[in-house]
């Protein structure tokens, strides 16, 4: 069965609220996912869609509609007040034949889909245009199953919250729990929402989303893979402007409201850690496996391109997550990843290009994903780092990728966290960085934060600056140098930071 209870962190590190206690430090900076409840909402919907509806075996289909055989649309489909269309059946090819499935705005309460596969394997949905759900292609369990050449377009999640929120107050002593209006698990089930992507997949395996163009969708991410969901291939997408802040105009025009939940800083909405957390590429988990990520085109989006996520090793006393596990064994290759967070770095000024997340409270609730590989992808022009290590991350390869022009560092390797003295986490290491090439970065082209380097390797890199000279060893340490070991150990940089603008050239 489906764990009851799914990570949706994207808060790198400890920042707002780190001293809440009980259940509120649990939730700061961390985002929830219910897949009992994702599950009950499928459920309803293709009970609704099988009284209302009727299963549409011809060309012409409507709202809400079950598709359970192969089907081309002869026209488009909406505005749709709830789901755009359901796959029951397996090997069926949903051809949109360049049609739209839109939804209606605002569409609604709940939290509706575009195009819903529904526990199902060997399906192809292609060829057409889903906008304005709350998720634009949700792959519900199942797998082998194939999305291409669909543009996902603003897909945003709008759910508002229903109930009163306490800052700094655990679930059991907020307002309406306190009261007795509600239960712990009703409150936290509606102030939690599930989509805000333009793909997401749950507990799904070997499926190919391919060939798309992801744009636009948000704030959780463009394509999201979610729970345990192992050999996945997201390959050749074009992956854009997937940086929607929490804070923003809402589907039906109303201005100064959060989405997803969240109506003021501090909330268990999307505000609860970072005002922007919408990433392209979002390996989310917990236990998302030996999936691929190859040949995408990742630009502008919000707070990393492509990103690898943390999971909760040691909830809290009293709250169960069933099993967690980490993502690990995944491939990260041959992306192009630039700009990230040119929109939003005045927002929210953590914006990597690729990034294996180290998301808190690091220790106490969450551990990092070790073992994936990143290899051979350009990380440009991002404004901060062009690929990063979070603390404790370990076992991690990085080899043969260009970091260039990035507004931190090429290649960053955080070191450990001290607090009046004492190790609070420690860093990122034995981990292995080879034949990397960084140039024209405004802090480093190789950082590591641990004190010589502690077991990370790095070989054979051409770097011009670093922070310390391991980080040149058995390297160049210089973009021109002969890249044998200890003749050019690299230049350290004692002088003040770097600027943190866009850097020319």
């Amino acid at each position: 069965g489906r764990p009851p209870l799914k990570s949706r962190d994207a808060h790198p590190g400890l920042s707002k609220g780190e001293t809440m206690l009980g259940m509120s430090a649990f939730f700061d900076g961390s985002r929830l996912r219910l897949g009992a409840v994702a599950g009950l909402a499928a459920a309803v919907a293709g009970l609704a869609s099988l009284l209302f509806a009727g299963t549409a075996a011809a060309d012409h289909v409507e709202c809400g509609d079950v598709i359970s055989t192969d089907t081309r649309l002869d026209s488009d489909v909406g505005p749709c007040p709830g789901d755009g269309l359901i796959v029951r059946a397996d090997g069926v090819t949903l051809d949109l034949g360049g049609h739209r499935v839109f939804a209606a705005s605002p569409n609604g309460p709940a939290e509706n889909v575009g195009i819903r596969l529904a526990n199902v394997t060997g399906v192809t949905v292609q060829k057409g245009t889903v906008e304005g759900f709350d998720a634009g292609v949700f792959i519900n369990m199942g797998g082998n199953n194939t999305t291409e050449k669909i543009d996902a377009i603003n897909n945003i999640n709008d759910m508002a919250e229903p109930f009163a929120f306490q800052p700094g107050a655990g679930v059991t002593e907020q307002p309406d729990v306190a009261a007795g209006d509600v239960t712990p698990q009703q409150w936290m089930s509606q102030m939690i929402c599930t989509f805000g992507d333009g793909f997401t997949t749950e507990s799904s395996d070997n499926n190919r989303i391919q060939k798309n163009n992801v744009i636009g969708n948000g704030p959780f991410g463009g394509i999201t893979l979610v729970g345990d969901s192992d050999g996945n291939q997201v390959e050749k997408n074009t992956v854009n402007e997937n940086n929607i802040s929490n804070w923003t105009t809402r589907s039906n025009g109303e201005q100064g409201s959060a989405l997803c939940g969240a109506t003021l800083p501090g909330a268990p909405g999307m505000q609860r850690g970072r005002e922007v957390q919408a990433i392209g590429i979002r390996l989310e988990g917990p236990g998302a496996d030996d999936n691929v990520i190859e040949g995408n085109r990742v630009e502008d989006n919000a707070l990393v391109g492509i990103s690898i996520h943390s999971y909760v090793c040691i909830p809290p006393e009293g709250f169960e997550t069933g099993v967690q596990e980490p993502n690990t064994g995944n491939l990260i290759t041959k992306n192009d990843v630039r700009r990230t967070g040119a929109e939003t770095f005045e927002i929210d000024d953590f914006a990597d290009g690729i990034s294996s997340l180290a998301q808190g409270p690091i220790g106490r609730v969450t551990c990092t994903s070790p073992d994936n590989t990143i290899v051979k992808n350009r990380s440009t022009d991002n404004m901060r780092h062009g690929i990063s290590l979070g603390r404790t991350v370990s076992d991690t390869t990085v080899n043969d990728n260009l970091v260039r022009n990035n507004a931190g560092d090429g290649i960053h390797v955080e070191g450990p966290r001290i607090r009046d003295g004492e190790l609070v986490t420690p860093g990122a290491v034995n981990n292995t960085l080879h034949g990397n090439k960084g140039l024209k970065n405004a802090e480093h082209d190789g950082y590591d934060g641990n004190e010589n380097c502690d077991n990370n390797d790095w070989r054979g890199n051409r770097f011009l600056t670093v922070n310390q000279p391991c980080v040149a060893d058995g390297g160049t340490g210089s973009l021109n140098g002969p890249g044998r070991s200890g003749e050019a150990p690299g230049r350290q940089d004692d002088g003040p930071a770097a600027n943190r603008g866009r850097p020319q050239g």
